[in-house]
């Protein structure tokens, strides 16, 4: 499932996404100027002075540009561009391109999480009806074996499950009762489960970029450097929070939630990070024992899950694209199956007969 998945439950889709983390960034920017024009931290302007000059080259993707910046052009006209920046600020001698870069891409990821949190409400499933044709193709074969295959970071299908319009969704997360977590206000404990990476139930859920409620907690070295212990799962997807190891009887740093942005950096993700290489494994097994695969919501952009599905899945077998207004890259993968069909009906026009079976 992709981002058209959810739209229907209020969503913003990725270019609603790109234009609020502009308009948010402008707004914040503004009222810091307002606030503190002589004691405001320059750094934080650099996000939309490099949405500036990325701008004046490109069509402004909010994955795109992260990979932009993640890889530091090394071309003259950027170099230029960070030089002028630094000079103007007097950055020269206090910040290096690699803390400027690690600033940006913590606070591009907060405006992605801030945004997406403000526009669309995780627990919202007042749009469930949109939803019927999904939700009898899954109870109709609740006794069969069902992996769920994700690419978004919301909570949609979590909170269906909750409400009963879903069965219960085994994600690979134990509740051990070892870590807990607050809010920075610290007024309530609540035990958070951890990613044990076993799975008992046939109705599976595989986060494969990650969710706005999974975390990293972290391990503490004799140097004072932190190294990743282990994902835990928050209740709801906080930004500010604080997790407690009750056994170590540490309390981690707080960080960013662990989901993935950027094309090429999502991709780099899947083999060299301990919760996405095990994700990918499922996936990759998930595809070659199933009998049949369906798309819902998917545009065919992210060539690393495309990889992964041409060579594990067998392409003679039945694969069905649910999508409403395909693009040029779905048809694209459509074309390396044999036995595909491509339904044009969106996600709340959906039923299980579309795809020839019967309840």
């Amino acid at each position: 499932m992709g981002a058209g998945f959810s739209i229907p439950a209020g969503a913003p889709s990725a270019s609603q996404l790109g234009e609020k983390i502009i308009e948010f960034g402008e707004k914040i920017t503004k009222k810091k100027i307002h606030r503190h024009s002589i004691t405001y931290d320059p750094l934080e302007f650099f996000l939309m002075a490099a949405v500036e000059f990325y701008n004046a080259k490109n069509e402004f993707n909010y994955e795109e540009f992260y990979d932009f910046i993640y890889e530091l052009p090394d071309d003259n006209s950027f170099i230029d561009f960070l030089s002028d920046y630094f000079a103007k600020y007097k950055l020269l001698e206090k910040v290096n391109h690699e803390y400027i870069l690690q600033y940006f891409l913590d606070l591009f990821e907060y405006y992605q999480w801030w945004i997406f949190h403000c526009l669309y409400s995780n627990d919202n499933v007042n749009n469930a009806d949109k939803y019927s044709g999904f939700f009898n193709l899954i109870k109709s074969h609740s006794s069969d074996n069902l992996y769920l295959h994700t690419l978004n970071h919301d909570l949609l299908l979590e909170n269906f499950s909750s409400k009963g319009f879903l069965p219960p969704l085994d994600d690979g997360f134990f509740n051990n009762d070892q870590y807990s977590c607050t809010d920075m206000e610290c007024r309530e404990w609540i035990p958070c489960p951890y990613f044990a990476n076993k799975y008992s139930s046939n109705i599976r859920i595989y986060k494969l970029h990650g969710s706005l409620n999974y975390f990293n907690t972290f391990t503490e070295n004799e140097n004072g450097a932190y190294t990743p212990n282990s994902i835990v799962k928050a209740q709801t997807p906080y930004k500010d929070i604080i997790f407690f190891d009750n056994i170590k009887q540490d309390s981690p740093p707080t960080f960013n939630p662990n989901f993935l942005t950027g094309k090429q950096y999502k991709e780099s993700n899947y083999y060299n990070n301990m919760l996405y290489t095990d994700l990918f494994h499922h996936f990759d097994s998930n595809l070659t024992i199933s009998d049949k695969l369906i798309i819902i919501g998917y545009s065919g952009n992210d060539e690393g899950i495309n990889r992964h599905i041409l060579t594990s899945f067998d392409l003679r077998k039945p694969c069905y694209i649910i999508d409403p207004f395909p693009g040029e890259k779905i048809i694209a993968l459509k074309q390396n199956f044999s036995n595909a069909t491509l339904i044009k009906c969106s996600i709340s026009d959906f039923t299980p007969e579309n795809i020839g079976l019967q309840i």
